[in-house]
């Protein structure tokens, strides 16, 4: 069964996935491709990579995605303390022409996910090194004006399948992307993402900060029964991601293991969790075996897709822009 959502993902999976998973440390200013920068700056990149947590600022931006041929258009405000901390505001809806109640549902799913939106929707460097591998980064001259800043532009190609790019305005003082623009491999723009305002020295005074679920630290390799109370199993097929972290939350009062890969720029996030054992190398991914009751439901909004499957007490969830072949056969290679 596969639904078209607007919502990135199902409820359950974005609170799991958006609320707490750590960003990475300092990445290393040396270890990413040649950019040729307008100012000859061999540090841009890894200033871009700590830029979202290290700086304190607020502003206005406005989102634009397609999602198979409908547009999503909408607003909001973002506040950060440069601490980490971080709060997004839900604005209007400029597209599709939402009735209140629909208006209303929309602005509580952008307040329960803001953490997904912070960490993993917006394009951001999330590891120099893995960005040296698997994309090539050209300075295209150009320099720009985005909410009265002068910003450089980037454009950053993916190597790997599915192929994207992304043209990004990088704020020449935070190091801060303060416009970009993802395009599939037809060059087609997908989802674009523009300050309209920015201020680099807010007053946040009664601005509540987001709170992530509490998680603890795992170490995947080991088996973490004691701790979670089943076996994580770890998908094997990951189209060029790499692992990041690996995490214990506790979530619909169930213990989860929460993983993150990542690409350099894209992650690739994973949940397990298990009330009961399931035998090694059973593997159901089709509804012939129940009585025709489906058994995955797979979500598509943009490039995003999101696979879920729940069996003999199991639920395994995949999310990430992969196209969904490949996306399946990641969660295949979880299960067996």
């Amino acid at each position: 069964m596969k639904c078209i959502a607007l919502a990135f993902l199902s409820t359950a999976a974005l609170l799991a996935f958006g609320a707490g998973c750590s960003r990475q440390g300092a990445a290393d200013a040396t270890s990413g491709p040649a950019v040729l920068h307008a100012q000859s700056d061999p540090g841009l990149l890894a200033r871009m990579h700590d830029a979202p947590a290290q700086t304190r600022f607020s502003g206005h931006r406005q989102v634009w995605m397609r999602i198979n041929g409908r547009v999503l258009a909408y607003d909001e405000t973002i506040y950060a303390d440069g601490l980490g901390g971080f709060t997004i505001e839900p604005g209007t809806v400029a597209q599709p022409n939402l009735l209140s109640g629909q208006r209303d549902l929309f602005e509580i799913l952008q307040r329960t996910r803001e953490g997904f939106l912070f960490r993993y929707r917006d394009f951001g460097i999330r590891d120099v090194g893995l960005l040296a591998q698997n994309y090539s980064v050209q300075d295209t001259g150009a320099v720009v004006t985005v909410a009265g800043r002068t910003c450089d532009e980037l454009r950053f190609e993916r190597l790997l399948a599915p192929h994207r790019s992304y043209v990004v305005a990088v704020d020449r003082l935070t190091s801060l992307a303060l416009r970009w623009e993802e395009l599939d491999a037809a060059r087609a723009p997908v989802m674009r993402m523009e300050y309209t305002s920015f201020d680099p020295a807010p007053n946040l005074t009664g601005i509540t900060m987001h709170v992530d679920l509490p998680a603890q630290s795992i170490d995947p390799a080991v088996d973490n029964r004691a701790l979670l109370g089943f076996s994580a199993r770890l998908p094997q097929i990951l189209h060029g991601f790499q692992l990041v972290n690996a995490e214990q939350i506790t979530y619909d009062s169930r213990n989860w293991v929460r993983v993150q890969y990542q690409d350099g720029v894209e992650p690739l996030l994973y949940l397990h969790s298990s009330r009961t054992a399931i035998p090694t190398g059973t593997v159901v991914l089709t509804s012939s075996d129940l009585g025709g009751a489906p058994l995955v439901r797979v979500f598509a909004a943009g490039e995003w897709t999101i696979a879920q499957c729940k069996h003999a007490g199991s639920e395994f969830i995949v999310a990430g822009k992969l196209d969904e072949p490949r996306l399946l056969e990641t969660l295949r290679s979880a299960m067996q």
